[in-house]
């Protein structure tokens, strides 16, 4: 009976032993901060609906210790709002630092929206593509943090309308968008620009690089825009317009 006693004094010894290691190996630490943390204004489209987000990416993710191992956490939170045809949702959702990729999804009266993209570095966007109950499309936010982003939706047409394009202005200058073609093989065509005053010069990335295809003005306070394209290598011209949101 003695050693009996003994044995189960050592056992509850350990047990407190163990138990106490648990609770001290797994610590908070310091926190991470990627450059992509900030905010960021943007659009989107599909074609037959284009509309504006606003997205959030958390300052921090926390540290943790995990056992002997520590282990860098690279999730952050992003927080948001979407808006379409006068419907706006909250945006939630992550972003990795570890292959900079977002993930965001937002519920509107029409259906839940899914954007899926990466982070550039270099150029400080976010860009990607997105589902939607009308189906899917691509969209571009520019950081706003720190900087002044107007977002402008529109339209372009030749004999017949040709489909619609969604742009975002930075600090009055830098320009980045998404053209929508139903007519053409490759419906989704990024492209940039620049601006200077009210002067637009819009360039097509395309695999054989960037080409000019369309100029155009700012009016009314930059309170629109509009102008002329004509496509390279074809006889097509036409005019386009849009309306900042």
């Amino acid at each position: 009976m003695k050693h009996l006693r003994i044995l189960v004094v050592l056992l509850a010894v350990c047990l407190a032993f163990l138990v106490g290691c648990k609770k001290t190996d797994t610590t908070t630490g310091p926190t991470n901060v990627t450059s992509a943390s900030g905010s960021y204004a943007g659009t989107f489209t599909n074609g037959t609906e284009a509309g504006v987000m606003n997205i959030n990416i958390a300052n921090s993710a926390s540290l943790s210790k995990s056992g002997r191992h520590a282990n860098l956490e690279t999730v952050y939170s992003v927080s948001g709002t979407l808006i379409i045809n006068g419907d706006s949702a909250t945006i939630s959702g992550t972003f990795d630092s570890a292959d900079d990729s977002l993930m965001i999804t937002a519920t509107l009266t029409s259906g839940t929206y899914t954007f899926v993209g990466t982070y550039n570095p270099t150029d400080n966007v976010l860009t990607g593509v997105y589902t939607s109950p009308h189906g899917s499309g691509q969209f571009t936010s520019e950081r706003s943090s720190s900087h002044k982003v107007w977002i402008y939706i529109g339209t372009f047409q030749d004999s017949v309308p040709r489909g619609t394009f969604v742009m975002a202005v930075k600090d009055s200058s830098a320009i980045r968008g998404i053209i929508y073609n139903p007519n053409n093989a490759q419906q989704h065509i990024q492209f940039t620009g620049t601006a200077s005053g009210n002067n637009i010069t819009l360039d097509v990335n395309t695999i054989l690089g960037s080409v000019q295809v369309a100029t155009g003005t700012f009016v009314s306070g930059y309170a629109s825009a509009s102008g002329t394209y004509s496509i390279p290598s074809t006889s097509i011209t036409g005019t386009w317009n849009c309306t900042r949101q």
